[in-house]
């Protein structure tokens, strides 16, 4: 066993051993869960048989046919989970949608492409169940946070490309056209190139989620900019230009509108958003992530059609953060 071989692991468990603090801090800062009674939800409903593959469920009691979004979270494929944006599912399922939370499994145990599995059976248990929690599984959208956007656009690109989907062993998928709408925020797309060149620990990370084995393919197959295709659905890309990895949103952006497709950004710049560093969803109450929300309800609205339901109007969600 080579020193890195021994040492990824450590580091990857080390990884999430300073995420604990830090968690532990976000909390503190984060207002109370908004709980409504017009809204329900269901934890932990399994997916899988792995402790890791679960859901969190929320819809609005007295409306159906609603449109479906899937929420990944991120945290570099090693740590992370669906409690983190507890409240930003909320406030989501409040204007009218159901949503999907989703843990999977991570690295080092679980090295690449585990995760896209896993969002795959994911998906499609929710394809498939859709009509028990209210929604309407021919209007899903995908949203990721940091990995959580690597997975979603990979999952994408092989709905699209059979060579993908043969590359990876994935199985499980569900129709192209039922993906009406895909969001990044902060995430991650290119695994080479300028990957992490401001991170530290940015080599040991791509070998902890990646594995020894068949590297450079696997860095191929884990980076979504590069099979882009004209058929993806209309995106839209949250960054700010003081994340370190603030390149590879802007890179998608420019690679999407060089396949033609359709792309709306919300880019905070540095001078007047100087906490808009990667990470910043998690701090509920800086101005970056109301207006993030607020941006992704207006581009959800924009993908998505009314049968004639009676949607719960949306609150502010300083309003329902404080319920």
């Amino acid at each position: 066993m080579t020193l890195m071989g021994f040492l990824s692991p450590l580091l990857g468990y080390s990884l999430k051993g300073i995420s604990l603090p830090l968690k532990h801090l976000v909390e503190r800062n984060r207002p109370n869960t908004p709980r409504t009674g017009a809204i329900e939800a269901i934890s932990n409903r399994p997916y899988g048989s792995h402790p890791r593959q679960k859901m969190d469920i929320y819809y609005a009691r007295r409306n159906h046919n609603l449109p479906i979004v899937i929420f990944v979270h991120g945290s570099f494929w090693v740590t992370g989970d669906k409690e983190d944006h507890k409240s930003h599912c909320y406030a989501i399922a409040q204007a009218g949608y159901t949503v999907f939370s989703l843990n999977y499994r991570l690295a080092p145990r679980h090295t690449f492409a585990t995760q896209l599995k896993d969002i795959c059976i994911a998906i499609k248990s929710i394809y498939e169940q859709a009509h028990k929690f209210k929604g309407d599984n021919q209007q899903i959208l995908l949203v990721g946070e940091c990995s959580g956007a690597n997975l979603i656009f990979s999952y994408c690109n092989a709905l699209h490309q059979e060579h993908l989907r043969k590359s990876l062993k994935l199985d499980k998928l569900i129709p192209t056209e039922s993906i009406k709408g895909l969001v990044s925020i902060y995430g991650i797309h290119e695994q080479d190139g300028n990957f992490f060149t401001k991170m530290p620990f940015r080599k040991t990370i791509q070998e902890i989620f990646l594995g020894g084995k068949d590297f450079h393919v696997q860095v191929e197959l884990a980076s979504p900019i590069k099979h882009l295709v004209k058929a993806l659905p209309p995106t839209l890309v949250i960054s700010g230009e003081i994340d370190p990895l603030f390149d590879q949103s802007k890179n998608l952006v420019k690679a999407l509108r060089k396949k033609g497709c359709n792309v709306q950004t919300q880019f905070f710049n540095q001078k007047d958003h100087p906490l808009a560093q990667h990470y910043f969803l998690h701090w509920q109450n800086r101005p970056e992530t109301k207006a993030s929300l607020k941006k992704i309800l207006k581009f959800l609205n924009q993908q998505t059609i009314s049968f004639g339901y009676n949607v719960i109007p949306f609150r502010p969600y300083k309003e329902l953060s404080n319920r």
